[in-house]
């Protein structure tokens, strides 16, 4: 898309006319910055039992023009054991072989 913008970031034009879609073209005025994730451990202590539930909870945020999905890994050894698309994580090690 920057091929249908010219100028500088104090005084730019958009070439709509030129634009490859048919919707709205949405500019973001301002200095971009990096997404922001938090998690917090809501069980436990600093190490992970093997036989009682860990919990997470986590918060993604970014441009509030931008739907931020969150997702959660759990690995061992490099191979991963676990996906969660939710929130919050929830798993006993010892279930996860």
């Amino acid at each position: 898309m920057l091929d249908i913008i010219e100028g500088s970031p104090n005084d730019f034009t958009v070439f709509r006319q030129q634009a490859p879609v048919a919707s709205d073209i949405r500019i973001t005025l301002g200095e971009n910055m990096p997404p922001n994730a938090i998690a917090e451990r809501k069980t436990g202590n600093s190490l992970i039992p093997l036989s009682i539930p860990t919990e997470y909870t986590g918060v993604c945020t970014d441009s509030v023009f931008d739907d931020t999905q969150q997702w959660w890994t759990v690995h061992r050894n490099g191979t991963m054991m676990l996906r969660s698309d939710t929130k919050e994580l929830q798993f006993t090690a010892s279930e996860l072989n």
